[in-house]
């Protein structure tokens, strides 16, 4: 992923993240550790302008997390 001016990197229980918030409420986030470079997910909070709190992405990647087949890396 190309850092926009609004991407960080994030570490969530040891894992590499890179998350790009659009300022339209849109989050796109990139497992940068995994199987498969940049593998991840996308959210929109319908174009609001809010933001997410460090805690609110971790929970979100987590459950993400939560969710990657062990033996495989990636989602079943």
């Amino acid at each position: 992923m190309t850092e926009s001016p609004g991407a960080y990197r994030l570490s969530v229980d040891g894992e590499p993240w890179e998350v790009s918030h659009h300022g339209d409420g849109q989050y796109d986030l990139s497992w940068t550790g995994g199987n498969s470079q940049n593998y991840g997910f996308s959210m929109n909070l319908g174009g609001r302008e809010a933001e997410l709190t460090p805690q609110m992405l971790e929970d979100v990647i987590r459950e993400f997390m939560d969710n990657i087949n062990p033996e495989t890396g990636f989602l079943d």
